[in-house]
């Protein structure tokens, strides 16, 4: 569950590709551990919608994030976040084609805006906004002034060494 500190909302996408790429278990153990220790403090988190996307999945990625689900990886919607995904929600459908609003409602992506819009923080995403086919995170946030960065930009914020 989120602290007082103003969470770092994570996009299912920065884990998996966390996973599968840049920091796989076993090559970069310590950027899991520092996860780890950042999830513990509040400090990032992810909404129940991403835990959800991950647990079809029978992988070490699925293990580890179980494990963290009490902890802030699986945090469940409040009145007020449920509010924010409608505002979400409206806006992308008046906005965009309906397959294509249809498809990003579908999934966890509305969600982590819903969160960091109701409960404040930043959201993490590999998605970029130049990629103009599908209806993007980082171009929904900047409709609702929610800051987003890559895990990169996240790690910089933090300075862990791994």
């Amino acid at each position: 569950m989120p602290s007082s500190l103003t969470p770092f909302w994570l996009d299912t996408n920065v884990l998996v590709e966390a996973a599968k790429r840049h920091y796989k278990f076993d090559r970069v153990p310590k950027f899991w551990s520092f996860l780890s220790m950042e999830i513990q403090a509040g400090s990032i988190c992810s909404p129940k919608a991403v835990y959800d996307e991950l647990m079809p999945y029978k992988d070490r990625l699925t293990t580890w994030v179980r494990a963290r689900k009490e902890k802030g990886l699986c945090v469940f919607p409040n009145d007020d976040v449920q509010a924010h995904l409608s505002k979400v929600a409206d806006f992308v459908d008046t906005t965009y084609a309906r397959y294509k609003s249809a498809e990003f409602l579908s999934g966890a992506d509305p969600w982590i805006i819903a969160y960091a819009l109701s409960m404040g923080g930043t959201v993490v995403t590999q998605e970029s906004s130049s990629r103009k086919k599908k209806i993007r995170i980082p171009t929904v946030c900047l409709h609702f002034s929610v800051a987003c960065l890559d895990t990169f930009q996240m790690l910089d914020h933090f300075g862990p060494k791994f």
